[in-house]
């Protein structure tokens, strides 16, 4: 059974949501913004060589800086809120200002609609707002205030739809940003799919497995230990201001767990905690524990393109793709903001930013007007991680010998967190996939490697995976 905290927090009551399980927000790849490449057999290697691969580099995209937002050390759950707030002809979006749904894709989808209904409260129709960014959170804003005011948005990409990412290289669609929606019980993106006819499948984490760095399935009680360790967590005040891997470190040893019962339980807080937060448990607080609110349903993999679930959002908007922004400028002493970029130069009643904090903190765009002290220093508590991963596209007689037994592998191989999960597409999609990925510092080590390394790599782990 996979022990993700959702699954925790279902089964102990408490009101808590994780961010995107595995995240599955990824960025443009290298060869040509995610484009599908011939894969050729790395040397030695027997698994089956894949007909094409996909390589995310989330970290290096300059308009994401990273994957989604997380809690480090010092991060407070109300950092989010107080992002959320306006201050002068500043209203602020994004999943990372969604107290009740961080980090995830509905989480930007509703603060897109609040920033739009802070704007419908403060701008009188026919007002003129610019929205910076072409996101779920941008669309979602100027979605709602289409039909009241005077739109347009202003995306720096020359595509849509943010970290939404939708590649059909492979002939099928294949997701390099959100791939799940969580909770679908009361998620609107379940609402958008249906009346986008966007298909969905329910996804099993339960079909899962975790191997040693040879394909051995565990056999020991990592796992039960790991539910122990999770349960005890939440009821420790004492450790709130720690990182998670200090936390998880002081109740294994409360617990009296010996030295190879806690390598085998750091090894599933990589795939459980960091695949979960994207972030390293050395710098992932305690604080992240506690923030959202509860998750009700199942998780659905969307199969039909994420893409097409966010576009009716942007229909008969005026989105200007390529159109970065450096600059926003305002006074008290007037009304309305101007907007400038190098081929960019607005004045609108309002601004609604929503560029992704890791893209704020470096200075992009930059605020020239009153920012108050609190905002900014809670932009500064709140940090990006990094979830990266590499799809591999296989011809239909593959060797079923070669391929994953569970729709869901946890791997310990090493280096710590390198290829840390498999996922098997071939069921949901109809297609011979398997994505795998990798989180935090192993993910931005990744980074520094060619594509053709990265999936060399990424083979020869999948032949120890499959044993």
């Amino acid at each position: 059974m996979r022990i993700t905290r959702r699954r925790l927090v279902a089964a102990t009551g408490a009101a808590l949501a994780g961010p995107l399980v595995t995240g599955w927000a990824a960025s443009c790849a290298r060869n040509g913004g995610g484009a599908s490449t011939p894969a050729t057999a790395a040397p030695g290697v027997t698994s089956p060589t894949p007909t094409g691969s996909l390589v995310t580099r989330w970290a290096a995209d300059p308009w994401s800086l990273g994957s989604y937002s997380a809690l480090p050390v010092g991060g407070r759950p109300e950092d989010r809120s107080t992002l959320a707030e306006p201050f002068g002809p500043i209203r602020v979006a994004g999943e990372a200002t969604d107290a009740d749904a961080p980090s995830t894709v509905h989480g930007a989808l509703r603060s897109g609609r609040r920033a739009a209904a802070q704007v419908a409260a403060s701008v009188p129709t026919g007002g003129r707002v610019v929205v910076i960014g072409a996101g779920t959170a941008g669309l979602a804003a100027a979605a709602a205030l289409r039909d009241s005011h005077r739109v347009v948005v202003l995306e720096a990409r020359d595509r849509r739809f943010g970290r939404v990412r939708t590649d059909r290289s492979t002939g099928s669609p294949v997701e390099l940003g959100a791939a799940w929606i969580h909770g679908a019980e009361d998620n609107p993106l379940v609402e958008l799919a249906r009346a986008a006819g966007v298909a969905t499948v329910p996804f099993d984490w339960d079909d899962s497995r975790v191997v040693d760095p040879n394909g051995v399935v565990d056999a020991s009680d990592a796992e039960a230990d790991l539910t122990r360790v999770l349960a005890e967590l939440d009821e420790r005040d004492d450790l709130a201001d720690r990182s998670v891997a200090e936390a998880v470190a002081a109740v294994a040893a409360d617990l009296g767990l010996d030295a190879d019962d806690v390598a085998r339980l750091d090894r599933l807080v990589v795939t459980e905690v960091e695949g979960e937060f994207a972030l390293d448990a050395t710098e992932l607080g305690m604080s992240a524990w506690n923030e959202g609110a509860e998750v009700r349903g199942g998780d659905l993999l969307v199969v039909g393109g994420f893409d097409r679930i966010l576009e009716p959002l942007g229909a008969g908007v005026d989105v200007r793709l390529r159109s970065p922004v450096d600059l926003i400028s305002w006074s008290p002493d007037r009304p309305g903001a101007r907007v400038l970029g190098p081929t960019v130069d607005e004045t609108a009643d309002v601004v609604v930013l929503t560029v992704p904090v890791a893209v704020l903190r470096s200075g992009r765009p930059r605020l020239d007007g009153p920012v108050p002290t609190g905002w900014r220093a809670a932009l500064d508590r709140i940090a990006t991680g990094v979830l990266d991963k590499v799809v591999l596209t296989f011809s239909e007689d593959a060797p079923d010998a070669r391929w994953p037994a569970a729709l869901v592998t946890q791997w310990w191989g090493d280096p710590r967190g390198r290829f840390a999960e498999w996922i098997d597409l071939a069921a949901a999609t109809g297609a011979p996939t398997i994505i795998t990925t990798s989180t935090g510092r192993s993910a931005r080590d990744l980074e520094d490697l060619d594509d053709a390394t990265v999936v060399s790599e990424a083979l020869r782990a999948l032949e120890r995976v499959t044993g």
